[in-house]
């Protein structure tokens, strides 16, 4: 039976964000080669995604925690923030001060370079640069280092849910998640609930884990999300991905 499989990127099929292992990239080769399908699905934009997931040749992409879901070329769903909300989040980070990164499907920017790594990205200090480089760039998430304030919560809460890591806050709009986006491309591709498998290893995975029929958690995950697994693999490291398609999927 043909089967659609959702890989989560940082921790699972990446370690150190930026590359796959050879002996994830064989597993998942082997995998489409027996007729089921690969798919991408991360909470980063598309925007930043890296070259190697892009250049892949997985058979489509959930991004931006749900909020684009992509089948080959073709995009199903994509839903962004309206442009006055934010310039809106603009202006209140910026007095704020909090690093807010905007996660866009063409282009990142960052609000108060702060504890943000990322300094390849243009930061915007004032409403010239809002003008100059993000107004026109859809934007389909936030993130944010830090807690958040009474304030920006408020400001938030309308629009956006958060979900919550050690270091940082991801604000993905709300009706928007990784089980939303799967179901989006399950009813693409004429497939059903009870052929879909996910991995995954972060809080932000935690509905697409409980949706699909088999959810396959990483040995790097934190107890709150392996709690939701079917089958707990090998860590990112230690390609875990790999271990567990040969023992579960391709057998």
């Amino acid at each position: 039976m043909k089967k659609a499989v959702f890989f989560d990127w940082d921790g699972t099929l990446s370690f150190d964000g930026n590359h796959m292992s050879p002996e994830n990239r064989k597993a998942i080769r082997k995998l489409q080669k027996k007729g089921h399908l690969a798919f991408l699905c991360t909470g980063r934009s598309y925007a930043f995604i890296p070259e190697e997931a892009l250049e892949f040749g997985f058979d489509g992409i959930v991004c931006g925690a749900g909020s684009h879901v992509i089948i080959g070329d073709k995009t199903i769903f994509r839903v962004s923030v309206p442009e006055d909300m934010v310039r809106e989040i603009f202006h209140h980070f910026r007095s704020d001060g909090q690093t807010c990164v905007l996660e866009g499907e063409d282009a990142m920017f960052v609000i108060n370079e702060g504890k943000s790594s990322h300094t390849q990205w243009p930061v915007l200090k004032d409403p010239e640069d809002f003008d100059r480089f993000a107004a026109g760039h859809p934007i389909t998430k936030l993130t944010l280092y830090g807690t958040p304030g009474e304030a920006s919560k408020i400001l938030l809460d309308n629009y956006f849910s958060l979900i919550v890591h050690p270091y940082y806050q991801e604000a993905v709009i709300k009706g928007c998640n990784k089980a939303t986006g799967i179901e989006k491309v399950l009813n693409d591709c004429h497939l059903t609930q009870r052929d879909s498998v996910s991995f995954g290893d972060s809080p932000n995975d935690l509905d697409m884990l409980r949706y699909t029929a088999l959810s396959i958690v990483m040995g790097n995950a934190p107890e709150e999300v392996k709690k939701t697994a079917d089958k707990i693999t090998g860590t990112a490291e230690e390609h875990g991905v790999a271990e567990a398609l040969k023992k579960w999927i391709l057998t």
